[in-house]
């Protein structure tokens, strides 16, 4: 399992993929901040607040994929419903 998560993650950052970093970036970003929530309510034993430096990094990486999708998208002609 481990085998296939580290393979997969090695697509994503791979320069011949047609993945981008920043697919890396924001996948990562979250998959963190959503495991550490997890562990810290886990061990308090109460859902814990995340703080809002966290949630703003969280928005300002997802929010770079997506204009970098909405630029490349233009870029290729395609039109952006």
């Amino acid at each position: 399992m481990w085998r296939e998560g580290l393979k997969f993650f090695k697509h994503l950052i791979d320069a011949d993929s047609r993945e981008s970093s920043m697919r890396f970036i924001a996948v990562h970003t979250s998959m963190i901040i959503i495991y550490a929530w997890a562990l810290v309510s886990l061990l308090n034993r109460e859902m814990a607040d995340i703080p809002g430096g966290v949630l703003t990094f969280a928005a300002l990486a997802l929010t770079g994929k997506v204009v970098q999708t909405i630029f490349g998208e233009q870029e290729k002609g395609k039109k952006i419903p």
